[in-house]
């Protein structure tokens, strides 16, 4: 995917871009969540300056394998913690709370391996953002 920025700061061959919203932006409301307009550190060929304008192009994975991964996977292990801990009662709490502590320790478990995962294997596919035009010169 390929946005337009503003260079607000340089450091060598980094630079710090302010991304625009771009024509997808009407329906992620993700820039919302994170507080407003979106700030990446992306490495540039060539030496920019501040106020440039740059088109960063940006590597995204696949959004149906990472919902599914934060998601998915932490909710499965829930719901076979519950199962499983009314069945065995590892804890021998007693009532439901066997069920409820293995699967929330469960939950909490996968959205770490989750966490790692993604942070480890997904992003670790993708190269990082880049700067492939100058669109203007800093003021």
């Amino acid at each position: 995917m390929r946005e337009q920025g503003t260079v607000i700061g340089v450091d060598g061959s980094t630079a710090r871009v302010r991304m625009d919203a771009g024509p997808k932006c009407d329906s992620c409301c993700a820039c919302a969540a994170v507080g407003g307009a979106h700030e990446l550190d992306v490495t540039t060929p060539e030496p920019l300056e501040v106020g440039a304008r740059v088109l960063v192009e940006v590597h995204a994975p696949n959004a149906t394998l990472s919902a599914l991964l934060v998601f998915g996977l932490p909710l499965l292990g829930l719901v076979a913690g519950v199962v499983a801990g009314r069945r065995w009662r590892p804890f021998g709490l007693g009532g439901d709370a066997d069920g409820l502590a293995l699967g929330f320790g469960l939950l909490v478990a996968l959205l770490a391996a989750a966490a790692a995962i993604d942070k480890y294997v997904l992003r670790a596919r993708f190269p990082e953002p880049t700067v492939v035009e100058v669109l203007g010169k800093g003021a």
